[in-house]
């Protein structure tokens, strides 16, 4: 846990040095979701600008141009997949929640239950189709799950910080054009990035300061 706290901390340390740069992402993602048939873009950009930053590039304000320029295609795919999964799952919430049976309380936790932990996922599946070679949908889905289920506490870490974001930005809805959603794209990348490639080369993380 105490490694974990040091990896997260190391991650924020980051993200304050980028701030410019994850503020000015954020808000490109906010006024290009606006007409919505955009929102695609805005969701290639925003990871795309995020993911560079927390694998230690250079960016500026042309990189999320860029992002979308290079990954348009894949935040079209996980924009559409996202919207059709949440809507069936949402859909049939309100067909179990006027049913008092016992069958379909149970199917109402499951729903929910299934509801919660894919979109937990997503905040790690863009990522994860930018660390890969090819930027494939179902490829990125089943190394997400590989990834959760091989580092747990890790992902527990990143995702419950990401939550407590979410949570606050509720309380304090501006955060939401300036800096929650960006912070969370960024945090999602910083833990793909740093746990796939402390793994593939751990000398260029064996540094304490570095963990």
């Amino acid at each position: 846990m105490r490694k974990m706290v040091k990896i997260l901390w190391k991650g924020l340390i980051n993200a304050y040095d980028a701030a410019f740069s994850i503020v000015l992402a954020n808000i490109f993602f906010v006024v290009l979701s606006i007409p919505v048939i955009t929102l695609p873009l805005a969701v290639a950009g925003l990871y795309y600008t995020n993911f560079q930053i927390a694998s230690g590039e250079s960016v500026d304000w042309k990189t999320f141009f860029v992002g979308i320029k290079r990954c348009w295609w894949a935040g079209i795919r996980w924009t559409v997949v996202n919207g059709l999964v949440i809507f069936s799952l949402v859909f049939y919430f309100f067909f179990f929640v006027d049913r008092g049976e016992f069958w379909a309380i149970a199917l109402l936790g499951l729903d929910l239950g299934v509801l919660g932990f894919w979109i937990i996922m997503q905040f790690l599946m863009f990522p994860m189709m930018l660390i890969q070679e090819k930027q494939a949908y179902l490829l990125a889905l089943r190394n997400t799950l590989v990834f959760i289920v091989h580092w747990p506490g890790f992902s527990f870490t990143f995702l419950m910080t990401i939550i407590l974001l979410v949570v606050a930005s509720l309380f304090f809805p501006p955060l939401w054009i300036f800096l929650s959603i960006g912070l969370i794209a960024y945090l999602g990348s910083y833990a793909v990035y740093y746990r796939i490639e402390s793994d593939r080369h751990p000398e260029l993380f064996s540094d304490p300061s570095h963990e």
